[in-house]
């Protein structure tokens, strides 16, 4: 789910770039290219407002974190030591079960901090919410929405 969201990050400049920069080369090769030259040079990256705060406010909220989630599940799975992979505890005299991701950041699995981290199935739902609220302002915007 994460790297699937991850990529949803991905396509944005990429259709930015296609509508406001018609057949001027490859664009951007990222969505912190695009925001650098959207804060650096908005007259030249052309990133139509409020969306371009939209994007970098969305990014900051949930792009960074997800982008380093995306990196440790590829490069440093299993996220556990073997020893742990859910806790149960118990909810108003019933057992939940509660999958944690690590804090972002570390790069090495024996200094996951798991306590500090998120729980995996909020975590994901927020996430969610915040990328179909990017992607319908992205498609409210007045060039993309007419095409």
């Amino acid at each position: 789910f994460l790297m699937a969201i991850r990529r949803v990050y991905d396509a944005i400049p990429k259709i930015i770039w296609k509508h406001y920069h018609p057949g001027k080369g490859d664009g951007w090769g990222s969505i912190t290219t695009m925001i650098k030259k959207m804060v650096e040079k908005p007259e030249i990256a052309k990133v139509p407002q409020p969306f371009g705060d939209v994007v970098k406010v969305s990014w900051d909220r949930v792009g960074r974190d997800l982008r380093d989630y995306r990196d440790c599940m590829i490069h440093y799975v299993p996220l556990t030591n073997g020893l742990e992979t859910c806790w149960l505890e118990r909810y108003n005299g019933l057992w939940g079960v509660s999958v944690k991701l690590p804090a972002p950041g570390s790069k090495s699995r024996k200094l996951f901090d798991f306590e500090n981290g998120p729980e995996a199935l909020h975590y994901c739902h927020n996430v969610a919410i915040e990328t179909v609220e990017l992607c319908e302002n992205l498609k409210n915007q007045i060039k993309l929405g007419t095409i």
